[in-house]
C-alpha cells in the first residue's frame, strides 16, 4: 500500500523522496560511540586516547550520576565505567542502564578482585578489566563487543521487519544480510502484497541507508541521480515504459564503471522479467542486469504457518493504530485465516484483520467474524477482476477495429511492443495462439 504525503511517498513505512521535490529525507547517523565514566582524569585520558585510536568517538563523565545523564543523552554503543567512584559507582550505573538497555558495559578498576567481578557479571556486565594492566585487551574487547552488538541489533531489526518462521523467510533474511552492504542493483521479486517494499526499506536501512536518502523513481520522467549518497527505487519496474527501461539500463552501466554516481539501486517486480522480455514486454538487457541479485518472496499461501507470528504482530499494530488494545484472536479464528488462500498476500491479510478488528467490540476475534469478512472480500475481488478483464478486452477490440487490425499501430497507441500486443490478443482470444501453447 502506498500513501502520498506532500512531496514524499511512503511505501511500507519508508520515506522515498521524489526527484527534484525540493525536500530532503531525514538523515540519521550511526557512530561507534563509547561512554567513558571514571573520576580519575589520567585514566580517562589514557583509555580515551586508546579508544579514539581504535576509531571510537568518546564521550566522558566523571562519576555514575553524570554518566547516567550522559548515557540518556548520547545513547552510546558501549559503556566503559570505573568501578569505584564518588557519589555513584560503576555497579549502580550498570544497574540503572540494565533497567532500560542491553548495551554492552565494561567495568574497570585498579582494585580488581573475584567477588567484585562476580557481582559485576551477575549485574549484566560483559567484561571486567584492571587498569592499566589490561588496557590493550580492554580496547580489543570493546571493538569486539560493539561489532557483536551491531550484529545482534541488525538481526533483531530484520526479524522485526521481515517476520516469519518458515524456511522461505529465513532465506529472505539471509539474502538481505548478504546483499545489504553491496553496491549492486538489487531486485525484489514477489506477488502483489507480498512485502516487496518492506524488503527494499530493510535493505536500504541496513546497507548504510541511515547515511543515504532514497528517491522513488518516476517511470514517466527518468532523470539521472548524480549526487553522492543518493539511492533510487524503481518500484513496479515491470510497468516502466521501454524508454525508461533503456535509461535505467544505461544508469546501471554507469554505476558499475564510475564510483559515487548514486548510492544504490533497488527495483521491485511482481512478474518474471525474463519471461516478460521473451514476449517483448521488457528490455532484455535490463532484465539480465536486474535478475543477477534477486530477493525472491514466497507467496503467503506457500508459507501459511507464518500466520502464527504474522497475525499477532499485525493485530497488535492495527489495534494500537485504531486505539483498540489487547485484541485476542481465537484459535478457531486463526484456523479460518490459515484456510484462506490469500491471493493478495500479506497486504490482504492486513486489510482483512483491519476490517475484523474494526467490527470487533468484545476484544476477541472469532471464526464467524473472519469468515464473514473473507466472504465479502472474495465476492468484491472476483467482481473487480471480471470487470477489469472485460474492460481490457473491450479496449483491445476497439483499437483493433480502429486500426484495421494493424498490430504495430495498436502497439503504438498502447505504448507497448508488438509482442506484448500479440500476447494480449491471444490471451483474449482475438488472435490464434501458436501451436503447442
Amino acid at each position: 500500500m502506498q500513501l502520498n504525503c506532500g512531496d514524499f511517498e511512503h511505501v511500507d513505512g519508508l520515506e522515498f523522496e521524489r526527484p527534484n521535490s525540493g525536500c530532503r529525507a531525514a538523515q540519521m547517523t550511526q557512530e561507534n560511540t563509547v561512554l567513558l565514566v571514571d573520576d580519575r582524569i589520567e585514566a580517562r585520558a589514557a583509555i580515551g586516547a586508546r579508544l579514539e585510536e581504535a576509531g571510537f568517538e568518546v564521550v566522558e563523565a566523571e562519576d555514575g550520576i553524570h554518566g547516567w545523564k550522559r548515557f540518556q543523552e548520547t545513547k552510546p554503543d558501549l559503556v566503559v565505567t570505573d568501578l569505584r567512584m564518588p557519589r555513584s559507582d560503576g555497579i549502580q550505573l550498570l544497574r540503572r542502564i540494565r533497567e532500560i538497555s542491553s548495551v554492552p558495559v565494561v567495568l574497570i578498576t585498579a582494585y580488581g578482585d573475584v567477588p567484585t567481578a562476580v557481582t559485576a557479571m551477575k549485574g549484566g556486565a560483559q567484561e571486567f578489566f584492571t587498569f592499566p594492566d589490561d588496557l590493550k585487551a580492554l580496547v580489543e574487547r570493546a571493538m569486539a563487543l560493539v561489532q557483536s552488538s551491531h550484529r545482534e541489533a541488525e538481526t533483531e531489526e530484520i526479524e522485526g521487519r521481515i517476520t516469519g518462521k518458515s524456511e522461505a523467510m529465513r532465506r529472505v533474511r539471509e539474502r538481505i544480510v548478504g546483499l545489504a552492504p553491496l553496491r549492486v542493483p538489487i531486485l525484489v521479486a514477489g506477488e502483489a502484497g507480498s512485502g516487496r517494499s518492506q524488503v527494499v526499506s530493510t535493505l536500504h536501512l541496513l546497507g548504510n541507508g541511515s547515511r543515504e536518502r532514497i528517491v522513488l523513481a518516476d517511470p514517466d520522467e527518468p532523470r539521472p541521480l548524480r549526487r553522492e549518497n543518493e539511492s533510487v527505487f524503481l518500484d513496479h519496474v515491470e510497468h516502466f515504459p521501454m524508454d525508461a527501461q533503456a535509461f535505467w539500463f544505461n544508469q546501471i552501466q554507469e554505476m558499475e564503471h564510475r564510483e559515487n554516481s548514486i548510492g544504490r539501486l533497488y527495483a521491485s517486480t511482481s512478474r518474471d522479467l525474463v519471461e516478460q522480455a521473451t514476449h517483448g514486454e521488457f528490455l532484455t538487457e535490463l532484465a539480465a542486469q536486474l535478475v543477477r541479485f534477486t530477493v525472491p518472496l514466497v507467496p503467503l499461501r506457500d508459507r501459511i504457518d507464518d500466520l502464527d507470528q504474522l497475525v499477532p504482530l499485525l493485530v497488535n499494530q492495527i489495534g494500537n493504530a485504531m486505539g483498540r488494545d489487547s485484541i485476542h484472536v481465537a484459535p478457531d479464528a486463526l484456523k479460518a485465516l490459515k484456510a484462506h488462500a490469500w491471493p493478495g498476500n500479506v497486504r490482504e491479510l492486513a486489510q482483512t484483520l483491519e476490517r475484523v478488528i474494526a467490527f470487533t467490540n468484545s476484544g476477541r476475534v472469532t471464526e464467524d467474524q473472519v469468515e464473514e469478512i473473507l466472504g465479502q472480500s472474495q465476492r468484491n475481488v472476483r467482481s473487480l477482476r471480471e470487470r477489469r478483464t472485460r474492460e481490457q478486452r473491450e479496449e483491445l477490440v476497439a483499437l483493433f477495429e480502429q486500426c484495421g487490425g494493424n498490430i504495430a499501430e495498436v502497439a503504438r497507441r498502447l505504448d507497448l511492443s508488438r509482442g506484448a500486443v500479440t500476447y494480449r490478443a491471444q490471451k483474449f482470444g482475438l488472435l490464434p495462439k501458436p501451436r503447442g501453447k
